[in-house]
């Protein structure tokens, strides 16, 4: 079974080590469904940077290989470009990989835990594959475009997703190659 934990704070200042705590929190309590792959997607107003490739195929393969922990996206040999976008890691394994990635994306970003945010949102997820094998591509959150307007998380077999697809690529809200 899948898991969903979410975390939202408007005007309530916290540090950066204690939203990933919380997080990782709710993902333990979750543990108990079973799962194969975990990941998070904090986003706040200093999300730091990330590569983006202009080329679609990369920029799905980089975001999908975000999982290993160096919190950028792979270019696959195209044209790169900086981006504002939240943080996102994922990939296969337990918990206690997904921490022991986000703590190699904190130092190789060298981002400061301590640092305080007034406004932040975050979501985590567990999943335990039914389609597709536990991978860094198949662990949720997924994300919109390279530039990570939204992600999202979801329990289940999305079995309308193409009419989902039309409609949010009828807005320009993703790519029809997504």
């Amino acid at each position: 079974m899948c898991g969903i934990f979410g975390y939202y704070n408007y005007a309530v200042p916290r540090d950066l080590h204690a939203i990933l705590d919380i997080l990782f929190t709710g993902l333990k309590r979750l543990e108990y469904r079973g799962y194969d792959s975990a990941g998070i997607c904090v986003d706040t107003s200093d999300a730091p940077s990330r590569q983006r490739s202009t080329s679609l195929d990369g920029a799905l393969n980089g975001f999908n290989g975000a999982a290993n922990g160096t919190g950028h996206v792979e270019a696959n040999g195209h044209t790169a470009e900086q981006s504002s976008c939240p943080v996102i890691i994922k990939g296969p394994g337990k918990i206690e990989n997904l921490e022991k990635l986000t703590e190699e994306y904190l130092q190789q970003h060298d981002l400061d835990t301590s640092k305080v945010f007034k406004h932040h949102v975050a979501i985590s997820h567990t999943r335990w594959a039914t389609h597709g094998p536990p991978s860094a591509t198949n662990s949720h959150p997924h994300v919109s475009d390279p530039n990570a307007d939204f992600a999202v998380v979801h329990n289940g077999i999305i079995t309308n997703y193409k009419a989902l697809k039309d409609i949010l690529v009828s807005c320009s809200c993703v790519s029809r190659h997504l």
